[in-house]
């Protein structure tokens, strides 16, 4: 809670715990994602559980403003994710997840990220097509 966290190899990075709330943070200009819910499988087998991740400013990243990887029941809102390199919010794997009321701008600006690697900036319409989509009205895109 609380935290600023700049110019670093990952910002915040939470893996494989239960009933977290990630809140009130800065993330900027860090070399990979700002903010991470992360996995130790990368599978989504494992990860983040019934947590929260709210109310905090992911900027400037040199790869994505939010990761997910993995997980179940996690809640992703009221962020502000905006001016990094790769996707706003990027869930890879992910379990009754829901992202809401989250305002995302001016992401998606290279197709690389900072360690040189090939952004997550993409999708295909197979995966999106299973999942059920709302839009909420307060989200701003």
């Amino acid at each position: 809670m609380n935290n600023t966290v700049f110019e670093n190899l990952r910002g915040l990075r939470v893996g494989n715990s239960d009933n977290v709330a990630v809140y009130g943070n800065t993330a900027e200009q860090n070399l990979e994602s700002g903010l991470y819910f992360s996995s130790l499988s990368y599978t989504g087998t494992q990860g983040v559980t019934n947590s929260v991740m709210h109310d905090n400013i992911s900027r400037g990243n040199l790869n994505n403003g939010i990761l997910s990887i993995g997980g179940l029941g996690n809640d992703i809102y009221n962020n502000t994710v905006e001016d990094n390199y790769n996707s706003g919010v990027m869930l890879w794997h992910p379990s009754q997840i829901t992202v809401r009321q989250n305002t995302i701008s001016n992401n998606n600006l290279e197709s690389f990220n900072g360690i040189g690697n090939d952004g997550d900036a993409g999708s295909d319409g197979t995966r999106f097509a299973r999942w059920q989509w709302e839009c909420w009205p307060q989200s701003r895109f």
